[in-house]
Formats: C-alpha cells, structure tokens, sequence
C-alpha cells in the first residue's frame, strides 16, 4: 500500500505555516546538545530541496526521544507520535507498537556504544601517560639514587684507603714511638748526670755572683789602697778640669765657625772677582803694560 501526495498540494498546504521542518506547536525551537526529545525531522537530510514539504509532511509531528518513558510524556504533552533511539513507536492515542531488533543492525546504539568507548578510551589514554609520567618520573629517581649509590661506593672506597693509610702510618708511629722510648732509657742515665752537672755550676755561679756583690777592699794591699783614696780625693779636680775643657772646646769650635763664614762669605767672593777679571783680560788679549800689571797683580792676589 502506498500513498501518493502531489507537492503543489503539499506546497499551498504549508505556505502559511512558515519556513519550519515540523509542525509541533508549542515546541521550542532551541534544541540544545542534550535533549532528550526533538523533532526527527530536524535530524534528516533530503535532496533535493524541493521536497521540503514531503518530508515535513511525513516527518513534521513525529519526535525522536531517549527511551519509552521520555517518549509516553512527549506524546501526553505535544499530542503527537513518538519513536525512541531503540525502534519503539508511541502513538498519540497510546498504543506502543515493536518487535524484534537484530543488535548488529542498529546504528544508533552503536554509535552510542562508539562514543562511550571512545571516552573510555581517553580516559584511559590519559591514565596511560599519568602512568608513563610516573613510571619516567620513577626512572629518574632510581637513576639518581643509582648515582648516589656509586657515588657512596666511591666515597667508602677512598675512606677505607684513607683508613688503611692512617693505620700503617699509626703503626710506623708507634714503631717510632718505642725506639724512642727504648732510646730515652739508654739516655737515662747520663741524662740524669747532665741534670747533676747543672745543678753543680748554679751552684758555683750563685757563689761567683754572691763574691762579686761583695766588697772587695778587704783584698787590696796596703799601697793600692792608699793609691784609691789619692784618686778619689783628685777626682773632683779632674771632674773640674774635663768641665773647663769642654767649654774651651766648644768656644773654639764656635770661633771655628766663624771662620769658616767670613771665609766663605768675603775670600771666596773675592777670589771669584779676581777670577772674572783674568777671565775679562785675557778675553781682550790685552797688551798695554797698565793692564799688564793688574792682570800681574790680579794673579797674585789670587
């Protein structure tokens, strides 16, 4: 059975009821992303263009909904027919008509199916790499404790060589030490006699000190006696006599001085006269006997 409806008749049908798909009144037209109930007509592509009003008159008051209850309250709601993702039609009047579905030839719950394993597969993509993170992230941390751990070998290593070394040279020390020790036994003795010799000659030198801090005029002759009191009764006269001469001493070096500027103040500046008057002379090659003379003269003052 087939039904035939001419498009000019479809046309002047639809003229004034606008430029929508569907023919739901009350129905808003902002469909969003996650409804669960929209005009199916809406969601099928035709060409070409003519047939707009076919489609709509076949699809216009059908809406495609989530499940069977989604479908029961559209139908209350709209009063129009319903088909769920599954297949399942509700009609208007309420019957629900269905059957048998082959699984492996609905697209529709494949394509869901699809979709949810492909978030799974994200999710666990995302969680493979947090894994891969934290796997490279272990690496790095037992690598670095792997060079630690060489670093540690290393270092006892040159502790126990350090060791070994101390514990030889501690040994040779002590090998030393005993020698030593053996040595400072052998030495005892006169060691305790060089002790005895010292203590020997403190004692002779506090007796050379104690005889030195003594008067010793109880030694002296009489004759060297009477020659001490001679020179201390003349030292004053002697102490006098180095003061007088001492005074005289620095007036002649005064006088001395003296000398010594006239010297350089009047004799020398006449002999550099004289000298620039031989000088002059001899420049002009003089030859009268008047100049003659006191070249002479000048020379000899000289």
């Amino acid at each position: 059975r087939v039904t035939f409806k001419p498009l000019n008749v479809l046309d002047r049908r639809f003229r004034s009821k606008g430029n929508r798909l569907h023919d739901i009144e009350g129905y808003n037209e902002q469909v969003t992303s996650d409804s669960v109930a929209f005009p199916i007509v809406n969601k099928v592509k035709f060409n070409p263009p003519e047939i707009h009003n076919a489609v709509r008159a076949v699809l216009g008051r059908v809406m495609l909904c989530k499940d069977q209850q989604v479908a029961r309250d559209t139908c209350k709601e709209y009063r129009v027919n319903c088909v769920t993702l599954d297949g399942d039609e509700v009609n208007k009047s309420g019957t629900l008509s269905g059957g048998f579905r082959d699984k492996r030839t609905l697209v529709l719950p494949a394509v869901a199916e699809g979709k949810h394993a492909k978030k799974d597969l994200e999710a666990l993509e995302k969680e493979q790499a947090k894994f891969e993170n934290v796997d490279n992230s272990f690496d790095s941390e037992i690598n670095a404790i792997k060079s630690q751990i060489d670093k540690l070998t290393m270092k006892r290593s040159h502790v126990e060589k350090t060791y070994q070394l101390l514990q030889e040279d501690f040994q040779e020390k002590e090998k030393q030490l005993k020698r030593a020790q053996k040595q400072l036994n052998n030495n005892k003795p006169a060691l305790e006699r060089n002790v005895k010799g010292i203590s020997d000659l403190e004692a002779e030198m506090a007796t050379l000190q104690a005889e030195l801090s003594s008067p010793m005029l109880a030694n002296l002759t009489e004759k060297e006696q009477t020659e001490l009191a001679r020179c201390k009764a003349r030292s004053p006269q002697c102490q006098e006599l180095l003061v007088s001469k001492q005074e005289l001493a620095d007036e002649c070096e005064k006088v001395v001085s003296e000398l010594r500027s006239e010297l350089h103040s009047n004799l020398f500046r006449s002999r550099d006269e004289l000298i620039k008057v031989i000088r002059k002379c001899e420049q002009e090659n003089v030859t009268s006997t008047s100049a003659t003379r006191q070249l002479e003269s000048a020379k000899e003052e000289l």
